[in-house]
């Protein structure tokens, strides 16, 4: 209700703009795990309305033969399991870590679905229902089909088992997808793995820390419902140091081996367009390996890992243009959503790790580690040398 010139009141209405044809809009950010998000205009409310869809979505094609990302059968089963958001996390990981998906996830709104079904919170539980059950099935009352604080917490707290294993497996796949070069068609498969093994690593860590008193931010435990118990703590962080191993020694590798015949291609007087576009990757690479070290605790930190995040901090603040949004398109080329890091975690992820990192070095380090871990820095910086492994590095 807003006034008009007269001082009288006025309706005023915010209206969105919708195409001829297409249903108005429910939600001002519509979730992207919902199945009726891929089947427009047919609206899908529950297992039923898949099976009497004629044709299924197939969410687009691979760069290899233009193949469809999803065959009839393969878009069946992940529309179900969309159905029921209490279950779908399990459900929907193992479905893309079996049969060979994984290859699917090269395109970007499979990698947006994965996202959406893991880290969209979900359906709230209310503290007046704490402690009710469903009593029938379909459920006449969905407000207890919720959580909490969040369906991927409830998940890794209650049964994390399937979870866990259905992300190492992915990350698995991912290093034996790597053919040696940056500019192959697995790339951004194994770009995205590395995203979600880092994000998962985020709550696993904050479960671990929040259960052991050590959260940096948190004193206590005062969230409702949110208790690990003794075992699903043991596979929790069983699950977080093989995460981690996979990460370090089986991704990083292939990160560093892409970024050296980067490096490589321009050393010298390089032309200025494979210049702007090897920069560019070498950003990209930057961020991916600074992401995978998020959750370092200041203990954990050594000179390989210092290494590896300052000179990915200041190679980033020199090279990349933030809030350009040039990661997303080039020379009206093809999107590049599929690469990056969104800048909004790098962000977060960088003043994060800024205290630590002071600390040790103001702490920890000796002269010798700072000598060499400052002298990597001013040569990745500088452009005049690739971002070599630091000895040491690889075990870490």
């Amino acid at each position: 209700c807003g006034f008009d010139t007269g001082g009288g009141p006025q309706l005023l209405m915010a209206k969105p703009h919708v195409k001829l044809g297409e249903p108005m809009p429910t939600h001002r950010f519509p979730s992207l795990a919902a199945p009726s998000a891929y089947t427009a205009p047919t609206e899908i409310h529950g297992e039923d309305d898949v099976l009497h869809m004629w044709e299924l979505p197939d969410f687009g094609e691979l760069d290899v033969s233009s193949a469809k990302a999803l065959g009839q059968h393969d878009s069946e089963l992940l529309l179900s399991f969309l159905t029921v958001p209490y279950l779908r996390v399990p459900l929907v990981l193992a479905f893309f870590a079996s049969d060979d998906r994984i290859h699917s996830l090269q395109v970007p709104k499979l990698q947006a679905l994965l996202d959406a079904v893991l880290f969209e919170p979900g359906a709230h539980l209310p503290l007046a229902s704490e402690g009710l059950e469903p009593s029938d099935v379909p459920s006449s009352a969905p407000e207890l089909l919720g959580s909490p604080h969040h369906l991927l917490l409830n998940e890794l707290t209650r049964s994390p088992a399937t979870v866990v294993e259905s992300v190492l497996k992915l990350a698995h796949q991912a290093v034996d997808l790597d053919t040696g070069t940056l500019k192959a068609s697995t790339t951004t498969v194994i770009l995205y793995a590395i995203r979600l093994c880092a994000r998962m690593d985020n709550y696993l860590t904050f479960l671990l820390q929040y259960e052991s008193g050590t959260h940096d931010s948190i004193r206590g435990q005062p969230f409702r419902g949110l208790h690990l118990p003794p075992q699903a703590r043991e596979v929790l962080a069983g699950a977080r140091g093989e995460l981690r191993n996979v990460m370090w020694t089986g991704l990083r590798p292939v990160l560093l081996g892409w970024y050296h015949r980067l490096s490589r291609e321009i050393e010298g007087d390089p032309d200025e367009d494979i210049l702007d576009e090897n920069v560019r990757y070498m950003c990209n690479i930057h961020a991916h390996l600074v992401l995978m070290l998020r959750n370092l605790s200041s203990a954990e930190l050594c000179p390989a890992s210092a290494t590896t995040l300052l000179a990915g901090m200041a190679f980033l603040a020199t090279r990349h243009q933030f809030n350009k949004g040039l990661l997303d398109v080039w020379d009206d080329g093809p999107s590049f959503d599929a690469w990056r890091v969104p800048e909004t975690e790098l962000y977060e992820t960088l003043h994060v790790l800024r205290r630590k990192l002071v600390l040790w070095l103001r702490t920890t380090a000796n002269q010798s580690q700072l000598d060499s871990v400052l002298n990597t820095v001013v040569r990745v910086s500088e452009g005049s040398g690739a971002l070599r492994t630091p000895a040491g590095e690889a075990a870490q």
